[in-house]
Parts: structure tokens; sequence; C-alpha cells
């Protein structure tokens, strides 16, 4: 699983009546043989994985309250042909699993998610607004039994949240915070962010987001008993807590670029690697 970013960035603020917002972006974790394993230790993999996401996302305001989106990745995640040779443990690593997957490469959507937002109050500086989502098993190919790749999670989300924001000249500010809950015996989880931004000049924007995801405890890591821990993709107990810097750039007054890098200050079941974002937005112009 990718430390992802929000595909938009101050998300808190409803679009305008008929005001578009797309976005394309494309994101990796390169590749890397290692996991965070909770609290500061390392799980080692037998292969390299990479993970990489094209993600198209689109909203639009149906009236000044209410805003529709649809977010659709499709990745593509591969682990090496080389295996990591059996040496000594390190203080703090955990060994690769006891078998072997094979070598792999697998294209497929992850899941696609629609979410509905409703702007409760706003003045000048504050709004707040209410959020659901549900993400849904998209994938084609679910799991693949002889590489342990897959691309998505095989189970529906259900995710009502809330959020805040304030803005001042050329600072904004904004939190989210919710419970996701999930079928197929995956944990449910807490999720919150925090992000702060700053415009500086006329057309760039440099912003920090603190990401939170924490599961709720007491779910096995692999809910298939069968399977075993090869890849790191989309098994359960996936609890990060992760740092963002996205700068935005615009080229015209209704697109740009939005260059991010992201890392886990604490994390369990995730890779142990940077999240690269590229992307490139258009907004409408408000009428």
């Amino acid at each position: 699983m990718s430390i992802g970013f929000r595909a938009r960035s101050t998300g808190t603020w409803p679009l305008a009546k008929k005001q578009l917002y797309f976005q394309w972006g494309f994101y990796t974790i390169p590749p890397v043989d290692r996991l965070h394993f909770s609290p500061y230790k390392t799980r080692l993999l037998h292969r390299h994985v990479l993970d990489v996401t094209v993600q198209a996302y689109a909203a639009y305001g149906i009236s000044n309250k209410w805003t529709v989106s649809v977010n659709v990745p499709f990745k593509f995640v591969a682990t090496s042909q080389s295996i990591r040779p059996s040496v000594g443990l390190s203080s703090g690593q955990i060994a690769p699993a006891a078998d072997t997957a094979s070598a792999g490469f697998l294209a497929d959507f992850s899941n696609v998610a629609l979410s509905v937002q409703y702007l409760l109050w706003r003045n000048n500086r504050w709004v707040f607004s209410g959020h659901y989502s549900t993400a849904f098993p998209t994938a084609i190919q679910t799991y693949n039994q002889a590489t342990k790749l897959r691309t998505a999670y095989p189970c529906f989300s259900f995710y009502p949240h809330l959020s805040a924001g304030y803005s001042y000249q050329k600072l904004y500010t904004s939190c989210t915070s919710g419970i996701q809950f999930r079928s197929h015996n995956y944990a449910h989880q807490w999720i919150f962010d925090y992000e702060i931004g700053w415009k500086i000049g006329k057309k760039f924007c440099l912003a920090f987001q603190i990401a939170t995801v924490y599961c709720w405890p007491g779910k096995p890591d692999i809910p298939q008993s069968t399977e075993s821990i090869q890849t790191g993709l989309y098994i359960n107990n996936q609890n990060y807590v992760a740092l963002n810097i996205k700068s935005m750039i615009e080229i015209k007054a209704n697109w740009g670029i939005q260059i991010s890098i992201g890392g886990g200050l604490w994390a369990n079941n995730v890779q142990q690697g940077p999240s690269l974002g590229l992307g490139f937005y258009y907004k409408s112009v408000q009428n």
C-alpha cells in the first residue's frame, strides 16, 4: 500500500456550483525489500517490490453546498527476479517468510471510490464540511497465488468523516478525521489528516501534511490463513503516521502541477521507502 495523498489537496473547501476539478496523478514507491514493523522494527522481504499508481480523480459541484467526486486508481506492481541473499539479521530486523513467492508483474485497478461532500457552515475564513466515501473491491484479479501480488484491498470500505479548514490571506490549514469501516475481516481504521500551506508569490504553494491511519487491533495481518507476507501489498493492519510535503505550481488560471514526497514517521506493514508523486490538475473557472 502506498503512503498516498489526497487527490485534491484542499478538499475541505467545496467546489462552487457547476465547477469541475480534474487531476491526473502518477505516484510510486521505488523498489524496496523491507517493511516497517511496529514498534520501529523492519520486516525483511525476499524480493524488491515496485509499487506504481496512475490515478484519475474528478470532482463536480452540483450546488454551492454539494460536491461529488470519483477516484479511479490503476496500479502496476512487480517483484524483482533476484532474491535477498541469506545473511544474519541485524538488531530490530524480522526474517522474511519461510516460503518464497515467485517473481512477477501485475497491472490492475485498485479500489475505485465514490464520494460526496456537504458544506455544513462557512464564513470568510472558516469552513466545516461533512463527507462520505465508499470504496469498492474493483480489481479484476484480486490475488495472484504464485507471486502474492495484489493491487487492491479485497473488501468494501465505508468512510464517513468531518473536516474543518481555515484560510487567511496566503495561509490555509485544514484537518480531517473519521472512521473507515471495512468488510471481509479487514480491520476498521481511524484516519486523521492535518495540512498547512502557504502561497509563495502568485503561482506557487508549499504545503505540509501529517497523515495518520490506525487500524483497530485484533485482526490478523493476513486475513487468509494460507498467505504469507511476501510483498506487503494491501495486507491488513497497515498503520502509519506520515509526513508529506507538497508543492503546487499554477501554470495558468485553471491548471497546474502538483509535486509530492512523503515518508513514514511511524508505520506498520508499510514499505520502507519514500512515496513520490506528480500530478496535473485542471479546474474550471467559478461561475
